[in-house]
């Protein structure tokens, strides 16, 4: 009984090391101020130096390279806060990317490509899963990409905006479902076998 049991577990930990263990999410952060406006068919909410900030969630198991020098991270999802408009989720495909070459880092959409990009020699080396920030950016660009982009509470549109702050941060560590799944079937299983040994006592 011992020995089936050690044997069972070492199998159980065996066929774990080739499944992913965890997942671990990391939030890009990109605040400043901004103005412009939502439009939605009931009308336009225009807005004039507001703060904003975006939040794109990424995992760093995802991680992409486009030769030679980018790397991004599509997103999990994606939400802008504004204030006096309020909380916007994208509903476009997004992404985090970073150019080594040109020390540039920023947000980009599958339709409207560039959104917001902001340059700092950090970027340089930057590989998308280290935490990294503050970074500060008076003049971000290019603004006149930022039209018509997709949410749900309407198509928002960036006439200008500036004083950036960029931040990457990581959270704990989520264990993939399938670990969890294959590692709790398998004690589960120990222990109706030690049941059924004991009461065949």
């Amino acid at each position: 009984m011992r020995y089936f049991i050690c044997f069972m577990v070492g199998i159980m930990f065996l066929l774990s090391s080739f499944i992913p263990v965890v997942a671990i999410p990391i939030s890009y952060i990109f605040s400043g101020t901004s103005s412009g406006s939502i439009s939605d068919p009931t009308g336009i909410t225009n807005f004039s130096e507001a703060l904003f900030t975006i939040t794109s969630i990424g995992d760093t198991d995802n991680i992409f390279s486009i030769p030679p020098n980018v790397l991004t991270n599509v997103s999990l999802s994606a939400s802008i806060s504004i204030s006096g408009v309020g909380l916007a989720n994208f509903t476009e495909n997004t992404h985090v990317f970073v150019n080594h070459a040109a020390q540039g880092a920023g947000f980009s959409s599958s339709v409207h490509f560039d959104l917001l990009d902001l340059l700092n020699p950090a970027f340089a080396t930057w590989d998308l899963i280290s935490p990294i920030g503050p970074i500060f950016y008076a003049t971000p660009f290019p603004v006149n990409q930022f039209h018509n982009v997709a949410t749900n509470l309407g198509l928002l549109t960036f006439d200008s905006y500036q004083d950036v702050t960029f931040s990457a941060v990581t959270a704990a560590a989520v264990p993939e479902p399938s670990t969890m799944l294959l590692l709790g079937s398998g004690l589960i299983g120990l222990a109706g076998y030690g049941r059924k040994k004991f009461f065949k006592k």
